[in-house]
């Protein structure tokens, strides 16, 4: 019989109604929830080079009591949108607020946010405010 203290793994989708940001919101299994994190993805191959490592990671946050969301972004993954269209910075841009809601909504107050590579910039394009955040490998000046 699996224990109750697992962390859980809870499919959902958010954001706007007729267009929705798919994610998984992994939770802490009868353990009080925290806090919140945001994971913030990179993009393209990127996104999906790291998927198992993201939900390693959330897994492991929601051991410990935190509830962790991880999305795709419009156009890419279960999300749903056109990829590749001329205004997808700017829906990128939206799915990360969309993400911050979404956590905000649990009544939990700002999440702290973890992001890679372009999510790092996405993210602060984004205008978050998190109580911290981790920039993970971010893509910027001459090196973009």
């Amino acid at each position: 019989m699996p224990s109750t203290d697992a962390p859980q793994e809870l499919r959902t989708y958010f954001g706007p109604v007729g267009a929705p940001l798919y994610g998984a919101l992994h939770v802490p299994g009868s353990r009080r929830v925290r806090g919140t994190v945001l994971l913030v993805p990179p993009l393209a191959k990127e996104q999906y080079d790291v998927l198992r490592g993201l939900r390693r990671l959330a897994a492991s946050l929601a051991a410990e009591g935190l509830a962790v969301l991880r999305f795709d972004y419009r156009g890419t993954g279960d999300s749903s949108g056109p990829s590749g269209d001329a205004d997808a910075a700017r829906d990128w841009i939206a799915s990360v607020r969309h993400a911050d809601d979404y956590l905000r909504g649990l009544g939990l107050g700002a999440p702290a946010v973890v992001a890679l590579r372009v999510g790092a910039a996405l993210a602060g394009a984004a205008g978050l405010t998190p109580p911290a955040a981790v920039l993970w490998d971010p893509i910027g000046g001459r090196a973009f």
